[in-house]
């Protein structure tokens, strides 16, 4: 599945729908017109904190912009929780280790401290440890606290 296809036909569609100009759009997403050009034509993608403000502005999930869930409502966090407390929680409570995820998900365990120190994952490695949980990304990212 390329997520990729389905962030950039939603994003055209929402445009559309609503007689936004990318101009208009790249202004409340707080990125360059240049930038939002590389989405549409899928020579880039958005990093995971662009997602999040493509969801916010949407009011949507982030499973829905990638074409997770056909479902775009979702319900937000009473008290937000970051990326790395949430990974650590499903490690620990699916009894699961950092290296056995890593290998799952096909993705290096030097990237585990990165992501401890702040770094956000890719949202192409996010996805893998959604699938991997069974869980969606508004809940890895602590967006919502609906699994």
């Amino acid at each position: 599945m390329n997520y990729t296809i389905y962030f950039v036909e939603i994003l055209k569609d929402y445009l559309e729908r609503n007689s936004l100009t990318i101009t208009e759009f790249a202004a409340n997403v707080g990125m360059t017109e240049a930038g939002l050009s590389k989405w549409m034509t899928g020579k880039s993608y958005p990093s995971l904190i662009y997602l999040i403000k493509v969801a916010d502005f949407f009011d949507c999930s982030l499973d829905y912009l990638v074409g997770r869930s056909e479902i775009a409502d979702y319900v937000s966090a009473t008290q937000k929780q970051n990326f790395c407390n949430r990974l650590d929680y499903l490690l620990t409570t699916n009894n699961k280790t950092f290296y056995q995820l890593a290998k799952a998900c096909k993705f290096g365990c030097p990237i585990y401290a990165k992501w401890k120190k702040g770094k956000k994952p890719k949202p192409e490695n996010l996805i893998s440890i959604a699938d991997y949980f069974n869980v969606s990304l508004d809940y890895l990212v602590g967006r919502s606290d609906s699994v």
